[in-house]
């Protein structure tokens, strides 16, 4: 049995997958405090029982939601860590890159969610994906939920294999705000 954790775009998801199928799932749209749903919903889909088969864990790294990316990512590593089970890591932008091929779009030009009034454009079409920040652009991709669930197997090739837990980490593009920007100017 494998584990798929998405805490960094809109929704919260977290699927069983068993040969291949997503076998239980659960979607929860537009979930802005993931972490306060997160663990309560985990033990909905993986059942004590079930943890013993576990055999792999799948995680987004980002970008987005620095909260919900924070969240998901260290929980897979916690239970790979504890359970000897492997992790897969993949950037979110990389789902967005194989949903958009499955709908023949340009898969280019990805936008995902940064925060409350920005967003990142992220061009794929150097060897190293350009990033930037904007607010200009309003629209941004999110992940089909039905169109992954459907077509898990060509999603999960977009995850690589973390061979030293230690050295698994998020995918920054800028430095998390957390909390009030305050001006200390010279007074």
């Amino acid at each position: 049995m494998k584990l798929f954790i998405e805490t960094s775009l809109d929704d919260l998801i977290i699927t069983k997958i068993e040969n291949n199928i997503v076998s239980d799932f659960l979607h929860i749209e537009k979930l802005t405090k993931k972490s306060d749903e997160f663990f309560n919903k985990l033990n909905t889909v993986i059942k004590k029982e079930d943890r013993k088969n576990l055999k792999a864990v799948y995680v987004t790294i980002g970008p987005g939601s620095f909260t919900g990316a924070r969240v998901g990512f260290l929980v897979a590593r916690t239970l790979a860590q504890i359970s000897k089970i492997k992790l897969y890591v993949a950037p979110s932008y990389e789902l967005l890159k194989t949903q958009k091929k499955l709908l023949n779009q340009d898969w280019k030009k990805i936008v995902i969610k940064a925060n409350k009034h920005n967003n990142y454009l992220i061009d794929l079409s150097f060897k190293k994906p350009k990033v930037s920040i904007t607010n200009e652009i309003k629209e941004y991709d999110n992940l089909d939920f039905s169109l992954f669930k459907n077509n898990i197997s060509l999603y999960l090739k977009s995850f690589k294999r973390v061979w030293n837990l230690n050295k698994a980490s998020l995918l920054y593009f800028h430095e998390p705000q957390i909390g009030k920007v305050e001006n200390k100017g010279d007074n």
